[in-house]
């Protein structure tokens, strides 16, 4: 795993879990089948997480990014109701890459129709 450079941004390689309440019935859970749209004021990428909610992504170098996704959350108990949510986060700043496993936690989202 090295740092890569594209248009003279260097990029690190990071792995995440994607965590979000995206059934009230479930809780805080894994999120597993999205696009995930990182980014920042000068770039952008889009990834899907895996099965198991995980995603690997290369992150501009020393800067703060953000990441986004919407879901049709299923946000009553007891039923099927689903409605459009927006979550988002603030990736922290990484120097370099690792093929460590960390958490990016979402929250329960906003409303987004």
């Amino acid at each position: 795993m090295a740092d890569r450079f594209d248009n003279l941004k260097e990029f690190v390689e990071r792995r995440f879990t994607i965590y979000a309440t995206v059934n009230v019935e479930d809780g805080t859970d894994e999120v597993a089948g999205i696009e995930i749209t990182f980014f920042n004021g000068d770039w952008s990428t889009t990834v899907t997480s895996e099965s198991t909610g995980n995603v690997t992504v290369d992150l501009p170098k020393g800067t703060t990014t953000t990441a986004q996704f919407t879901y049709a959350k299923k946000w009553e108990a007891g039923n099927n109701n689903r409605k459009t949510y927006r979550y988002t986060t603030t990736v922290p700043t990484y120097n370099e890459s690792s093929p460590t496993l960390g958490d990016l936690l979402f929250g329960d989202g906003d409303l987004y129709e």
